[in-house]
């Protein structure tokens, strides 16, 4: 995934509400730079960490002053909409269909919320 690919940013209520404005700004730019193949989930800590790749390389562990609660970007890719009905059950498909999201989903959320 780019910035070149259309992605919907989802933001969980705790994300929205315990995190101030200005860390959530800070936590998106990191994860919109750091969300691509094959990193998909970055985990934001509370303590400061160095910054280092966890899963083969799937989970990116990190730190950003002023984060008072653990915290997730998590990417999903629900594959080209197109081929929605090719690779889900046609009620899953149908569900995709109707909503606001297209292959690319960016969820932020508290560790909590998980």
């Amino acid at each position: 995934m780019s910035l070149t690919h259309a992605f919907t940013i989802c933001q969980t209520v705790g994300f929205r509400s315990d995190i101030p404005e200005e860390i959530q700004a800070k936590i998106m730019a990191h994860a919109l730079e750091n969300l691509k193949a094959p990193t998909d989930f970055v985990i934001y800590e509370t303590e400061e960490v160095s910054e280092h790749f966890e899963d083969e390389g799937r989970s990116l562990s990190t730190f950003i002053a002023g984060t008072t609660k653990k915290v997730y970007a998590k990417l999903d890719d629900y594959g080209p909409p197109d081929k929605w009905d090719e690779m889900y059950e046609k009620e899953i498909a149908d569900e995709l269909k109707k909503g606001i999201h297209g292959r690319f989903v960016i969820t932020f959320m508290l560790a909590e919320e998980y």
